[in-house]
């Protein structure tokens, strides 16, 4: 529906302006008035659908699917929290300190390493399979409510502790030494 669509638009805006998005490497269309899928980095669907781990996944047409914006100059804290559609999101190599993808709840990959991140929530992401964010001075990851997770690449981060209680599909676990210490599961 169009407020469904018209919401997505603006936490993709939002997004943009808190990452100082006109700074951005590659920002072409961005917050203009031109259809997402031309937005530099965005995909999304074509109504049809698509088949998704030999599963089909029904999406409205128009909605955002895939963000790929790596080595892009992110910057700050940013939030995509609650984007419905969201698959994929890639945003590694960026300067950005803290992200907040919470309820996103078709994402099922994020791949976000070699940034300065020391915040980054993914809770109640449900289809969220892979997770990598490794090389960066994370403090604080939550994962819960990820009961899809299947792997996770943590290495070379100070988390202090990681609970991975909720992530029952957990099949692939890479960290680091400090990390195995104060794990939880």
């Amino acid at each position: 529906d169009l407020e469904t669509l018209a919401a997505e638009r603006e936490i993709l805006i939002q997004f943009y302006r808190d990452t100082d998005g006109d700074n951005w490497i590659h920002n072409d269309n961005w917050c203009s008035d031109k259809p997402i899928e031309e937005w530099e980095g965005v995909s999304v669907t074509d109504g049809e659908g698509a088949y998704g781990d030999g599963n089909w996944v029904d999406f409205r047409e128009g909605r955002c699917v895939y963000i790929h914006l790596s080595n892009n100059n992110l910057r700050g804290a940013g939030s995509l929290a609650g984007m419905e559609t969201l698959r994929v999101f890639w945003f590694d190599g960026n300067p950005l300190t803290s992200l907040d993808v919470s309820d996103c709840t078709a994402l099922k990959e994020l791949v976000c390493g070699a940034n300065p991140l020391t915040s980054l929530d993914v809770s109640g992401c449900t289809e969220l399979q892979s997770l990598a964010c490794e090389s960066m001075p994370l403090t604080s990851l939550d994962v819960s409510g990820c009961t899809e997770l299947r792997e996770m690449y943590v290495g070379y981060t100070p988390l202090p502790s990681l609970d991975v209680s909720g992530c029952t599909a957990l099949e692939d676990l890479h960290c680091n030494d400090l990390v195995k210490e104060n794990l939880c599961y």
